[in-house]
């Protein structure tokens, strides 16, 4: 069947489907829930669970009533800035609608996964008229991952990027986080617009109507939202508009004036983001921490060995043909994404996401126009076939659903080293200092688990509690670890607690300290026998350092 447009009985049946991946996405949780522990508690997030924490210290801030956002895991005071505002927006709708920040985090990721199937088969749509193509195309571009399950039990390792990391795998963004596939929801939202700007003989002016106010919305929440996804779908956009005057002998005024509406809303937002960067030490430090080194190349090729296979015979037929028929404008997307990845600039892997969009599109001509006629099937069978490659494509998906669960599952006694749990008793200590705090700069000294989840619980501050968002990370772990390690008073001294592991000159003093189960596997902590005991929370002792 063919149709220009999508009909009732196919948006029934993406709704449907779109709504079974995002439950499928919650399988773990069911786990977690079966196994609950009396004494333990699960704070909230598995997949990519020490992001997930600050997403939601950012998201707490919000529904305590600030835009301005402050980075909680690290203990230096520095200016609030209006960054990653869908989590503070979130915060405020959570506060509104008296959910916890937690359960608007997963009904938020729910809401967007769902969005983003949606958007996907839209740019389906706008590509082919066939419905059996496009069915073909959704379903590819979601499935489909690399082979590190295959390379797992021979390397021992689960260091791959289809395993680890989501940007380029929408069903695996479904799982981590809101921003990801609300970003791949813009992007595919953006790419439909694009296709049609770019096939010959268009010269249209942007309006309402053929989608100039979608385009300009969506890159300026693009920008807000993920703006290593806004790079290279862009710069796509002007080489295959260059390429276009070139083939036309002429400018074309309208696709400045499309260009204009991608650039304008993303202008203020760069200045900003740059003016930040340059007059915030912290926040410049944390961003610079955030950096990652790109994949190797044969990483990369293991991500995305089986699809590039099925994709190779519409790859050739690209480099053959150069048609702007839609190939052109993907084939550059695709390379200009790999590019960015290898350029010396910060971000590297982050550039990849939404890579199996223009990579299933080449997939899905490569099934239709050649693999089908290659294998010689009837059309039954040709839809057999797929469906039964479907699941060999996607057991990466599968792995990285449940890896998050696995130690949980293989130990009988489940204690909290996961990282996803803490003791109940922590959760009344957070409890207290969040009544105590009254909108004051606490800072907190806690073992790295607790203060990995103490600012989404408290909104106070922590000396060391993530991996990247924490000034001079590894020094303050450290730092952190031998104090709770210190066994002989004498060896006692107070230079963590006032402040003298800080980043350059932004000074911070802790208020209180923790010691609890957490910290007693660290150490016996002797110093806090110098400090006042406060408060108790079940096992959990609360102390107030005395110069604070």
């Amino acid at each position: 069947m063919q149709t220009g447009h999508i009909t009732t009985s196919e948006w029934r049946w993406v709704i449907i489907i779109s709504v079974i991946l995002a439950m499928v996405a919650f399988v773990p949780f069911l786990w977690v829930l079966i196994i609950g522990d009396d004494q333990l508690r699960f704070m909230g997030a598995l997949h990519d669970y020490e992001n997930s924490a600050v997403y939601l210290s950012m998201m707490e801030q919000g529904a305590s009533g600030r835009w301005l956002m402050y980075y909680l895991h690290t203990p230096e005071p520095h200016g609030g800035v209006f960054i990653e505002p869908l989590y503070t927006l979130l915060g405020h709708l959570a506060q509104l609608t008296r959910f916890s920040p937690i359960v608007m985090f997963h009904v938020a990721r729910v809401g967007v996964s769902v969005f983003m199937y949606l958007a996907l088969y839209q740019l389906a749509s706008h590509i082919w008229t066939r419905i059996r193509t496009r069915r073909i195309f959704f379903a590819f571009v979601i499935a489909a991952s690399g082979i590190g399950w295959v390379l797992v039990p021979l390397t021992q390792t689960t260091n791959y990027l289809d395993l680890q990391s989501p940007y380029a795998y929408p069903f695996f963004t479904s799982l981590t986080n809101v921003h990801l596939p609300l970003a791949i929801a813009l992007v595919a939202l953006l790419a439909s617009v694009m296709i049609l700007i770019l096939r010959p003989g268009y010269t249209a002016s942007p309006n309402i109507n053929n989608g100039g106010a979608m385009v300009f919305v969506g890159c300026f929440v693009l920008m807000f939202v993920y703006p290593f996804a806004y790079v290279p779908l862009v710069m796509a956009f002007i080489i295959n508009m260059l390429i276009c005057w070139v083939d036309e002998k002429k400018i074309i005024k309208g696709h400045l004036e499309w260009l204009s509406l991608m650039i304008i809303p993303a202008l203020p937002i760069l200045v900003y983001d740059a003016m930040v960067y340059q007059n915030n030490a912290v926040v410049q430090e944390i961003w610079r921490q955030q950096a990652v080194t790109a994949p190797s190349p044969i990483l990369l090729l293991f991500a995305f060995a089986m699809p590039l296979a099925v994709a190779l015979p519409g790859l050739r037929r690209v480099l053959i043909r150069f048609n702007r028929d839609g190939d052109q404008f993907m084939f550059i997307w695709l390379l200009t994404m790999i590019a960015w990845v290898y350029l010396p600039v910060a971000g590297q892997e982050h550039f990849l996401l939404g890579f199996m969009i223009p990579l299933g599109y080449f997939a899905t001509r490569s099934i239709v126009d050649f693999w089908f006629t290659f294998f010689n099937l009837k059309r039954l069978w040709q839809t057999r076939l797929f469906v039964a490659l479907l699941p060999v494509l996607g057991v990466s998906h599968l792995f990285a659903l449940l890896m998050p669960i696995y130690p949980i599952a293989i130990d009988t006694d489940v204690d909290a080293n996961t990282g996803v749990l803490l003791e109940r008793d922590y959760l009344s200590a957070f409890t207290w200092l969040d009544r105590v705090n009254d909108n004051q700069r606490i800072v907190v000294l806690a073992s790295p688990n607790a203060s990995l989840w103490l600012p989404a619980w408290t909104t106070s501050s922590v000396v060391y509690g993530h991996p990247t968002i924490t000034t001079q990370a590894s020094f303050k772990q450290q730092a952190v670890i031998k104090w709770y390690q210190i066994s002989d008073i004498s060896d006692c001294d107070n230079r963590l607690l006032q402040g003298e592991y800080r980043f350059r000159s932004s000074q911070y003093t802790v208020t209180y300290v923790l010691y609890g189960s957490q910290e007693a596997k660290l150490g016996p902590a002797v110093c806090r026998e110098l400090l006042r005991p406060v408060a108790r929370a079940g096992s959990i002792w609360i102390y107030l350092y005395q110069d604070s």
